[in-house]
C-alpha cells in the first residue's frame, strides 16, 4: 500500500487549454457593487458589500462574517488543483488548435476536450479523481524535451475503432479514477488530455508515493457518508436538507517493525492533511483522496506492526 502527499502546484505555471473566464480580474481602480465577482490568483470572489473599491481579496479574513469578499472557489480552470473533489472542472470539445508542441507530444485537437500542462519535479506518482471522460492520455517530458512517459487509458467503459466495434465490443463500468504509479526519474512536465464531447476532472494529485506497507483485506472496509438530514424550515415544516455524499475507507496495514520505526514519523506529519491512499491499483475502491485520520496500532508483535487509519474523502 502506498501513500501520496500531493505536491503544490504553481498555478501561474500550468497551462490549460480551458479559459479563465469566470468572472472580469480583480481591478483596484473599480468599485464593485454588491455581487459583483471577481477573479483573483485563479480564485473566484463576490464582493459583499457595495461600493467595494481598493481592496484586495486576498486580503480579506474569511472566517469573519463581516468579511467584504467572499471566496466562492477556484476557477473552472484550476478547480482541479483546489482539494475539493466535488468542484470538478468541467469542458467541452472545441476542435481548436492545441498550439506549442502538444501535436509532437500526440495529442489531438480533434479529440481532446481539455489540456492540462503541469510543471513539475520530483514527483514519482499521479492520481487523476472524478474523471468524466471517454479517454485520458498522460506524458511525461524531461528537461531536454525527450518524451520518458507515455500512456492512453479509455475510462469511459470501451474504446470504438470502428462502426462495428460499436455494435461487438463490450461495455464495462467507467472508471472516475487512474493512478499512475512510478513514473520515471527526471519528469519535469506531465501533459494531461482528456479526450470526449464534455469532460469532467475532480482532481489531480502529484507527489512522491511512500510504501506503507501491505494492505490486509480483514480489517479494511469503506463507506458512504452523507450529511444530508431532516430540519425545520422558518415556516416550521420537516423537510430533507441535501447534501453531498463523501467516502471514506479504513485501511488496515502489516509493515515490518523496521520498517514503521521509519516510518512512524512520517505517518504522524501526514496526519491531519490531505493524501491521496492507494490500497491497490488493482482494487479501484481502495483510492481514496482525503484527509488522513487517526493511526492506531498495537504494541504486542515483536517483529511487525499492524496499524489502522481512516482516510475521510472530502467529496
Amino acid at each position: 500500500m502506498w501513500l501520496v502527499e500531493p505536491f503544490d502546484i504553481d498555478l501561474d505555471a500550468v497551462t490549460s487549454t480551458q479559459p479563465e473566464d469566470d468572472a472580469p480580474p480583480w481591478d483596484a481602480g473599480v468599485s464593485y457593487a454588491l455581487g459583483a465577482r471577481v477573479l483573483r490568483e485563479h480564485r473566484v470572489f463576490a464582493s459583499m458589500i457595495a461600493d467595494n473599491l481598493g481592496l484586495d481579496p486576498l486580503d480579506v479574513d474569511q472566517s469573519t462574517d463581516a468579511a467584504e469578499w467572499l471566496e466562492v472557489g477556484y476557477s473552472n480552470a484550476r478547480a482541479m488543483f483546489d482539494g475539493v473533489l466535488a468542484n470538478r472542472a468541467s469542458a467541452t470539445r472545441s476542435g481548436a488548435p492545441l498550439g506549442g508542441d502538444y501535436a509532437a507530444l500526440g495529442f489531438s485537437s480533434d479529440s481532446v476536450a481539455l489540456l492540462l500542462d503541469v510543471p513539475i519535479t520530483g514527483a514519482n506518482c499521479l492520481v487523476l479523481f472524478g474523471l468524466d471522460a471517454a479517454m485520458v492520455q498522460v506524458v511525461g517530458v524531461n528537461a531536454a524535451g525527450n518524451v520518458l512517459l507515455s500512456q492512453r487509458v479509455a475510462v469511459a467503459g470501451r474504446e470504438i475503432g470502428n462502426w462495428w466495434e460499436y455494435f461487438t465490443v463490450p461495455v464495462s463500468g467507467a472508471r472516475e479514477t487512474l493512478v499512475f504509479r512510478d513514473l520515471p526519474v527526471g519528469i519535469v512536465r506531465v501533459v494531461i488530455g482528456l479526450e470526449g464531447d464534455a469532460v469532467r476532472l475532480g482532481e489531480v494529485v502529484l507527489g512522491r508515493e511512500v510504501f506503507i506497507g501491505k494492505l490486509q483485506v480483514a480489517g479494511t472496509t469503506g463507506r458512504h457518508v452523507t450529511a444530508s438530514r431532516y430540519e425545520f424550515n422558518d415556516f416550521g415544516r420537516l423537510t430533507l436538507v441535501k447534501r453531498p455524499t463523501r467516502r471514506e475507507m479504513t485501511y488496515t496495514v502489516l509493515a515490518e517493525k523496521d520498517h514503521f520505526d521509519r516510518l512512524e514519523g512520517r505517518l504522524g506529519r501526514l496526519t491531519g492533511g490531505l493524501v491521496a491512499a492507494i490500497g491497490s491499483t488493482a482494487r479501484v475502491s481502495t483510492v481514496v483522496f482525503g484527509i488522513m485520520g487517526t493511526i492506531e496500532w498495537a504494541e504486542q508483535y515483536p517483529d511487525f506492526y499492524i496499524y489502522a487509519f481512516t482516510v475521510k474523502g472530502v467529496s
